[in-house]
């Protein structure tokens, strides 16, 4: 008979985190619809990576002849995710898939497959405008109703959020570099993100962070 922990499993608790992947290697294992997806999500984050595949997409082909991801094309072999900082299994086979983690695991590699839902490495659906990354997961229970509020968010989180963050993060870099005060700091911080200009920014006015600090000195 089944004990209370067989037939009730902990449920898996997922650590959402950034990581910095700047200059580290990647590898993608196929390179079918959801593998292109990965490779994309990838590039789009400023990495180049690894593609071993039989075949690939025309999209991954074109971002090959631009330099932007590396084309094996073979079946995974032994030994491909060594060195790897991140390895996504994306065939077709579920076995592949399998020996893929396995070994990347082995290899301290952190790994996802996208065949297996309680995989101990999630890959979210994202929201980006520039500086602002939204992550959205329910943790496999329904990836229908992640991407519904991924598109809510999109609306939400509209294309005026990537310049608005982009001005809060270059006056907040004079901020910390010019005043001393803590204090003094928060303050003038506060006020930034008071101000109207995300809805100015729709408007189409576009802003010179050093002006806008010179402003918030003034309005001390």
């Amino acid at each position: 008979m089944a004990n209370e922990t067989e037939k009730h499993p902990a449920p898996t608790t997922y650590l959402p985190l950034l990581i910095d992947m700047k200059g580290k290697k990647t590898l993608v294992v196929g390179a079918g619809t959801i593998g292109t997806r990965r490779i994309k999500l990838l590039i789009d984050h400023g990495l180049k990576p690894l593609v071993i595949s039989t075949s690939t997409s025309a999209e991954v082909d074109q971002w090959a002849s631009e330099g932007k991801c590396l084309i094996i094309r073979r079946k995974f072999s032994p030994g491909d995710t060594a060195g790897c900082a991140l390895v996504i299994a994306a065939t077709s086979n579920a076995r592949t898939n399998g020996h893929v983690v396995e070994e990347a695991e082995r290899n301290g590699a952190l790994a996802n497959r996208i065949d297996d839902p309680d995989c101990a490495i999630q890959i979210p659906g994202i929201v980006q405008r520039g500086k602002l990354q939204i992550a959205v997961s329910t943790s496999s229970a329904s990836p229908s109703f992640t991407r519904q509020l991924k598109r809510e968010l999109e609306e939400r989180f509209d294309e005026a959020y990537e310049p608005w963050i982009e001005l809060l993060y270059q006056v907040r870099r004079r901020v910390a570099e010019r005043i001393d005060d803590p204090a003094r700091r928060a303050s003038l911080l506060r006020a930034l993100a008071q101000e109207p200009y995300l809805e100015r920014i729709r408007r189409g006015e576009t802003f010179d962070p050093e002006q806008v600090y010179q402003q918030l000195i003034a309005q001390e």
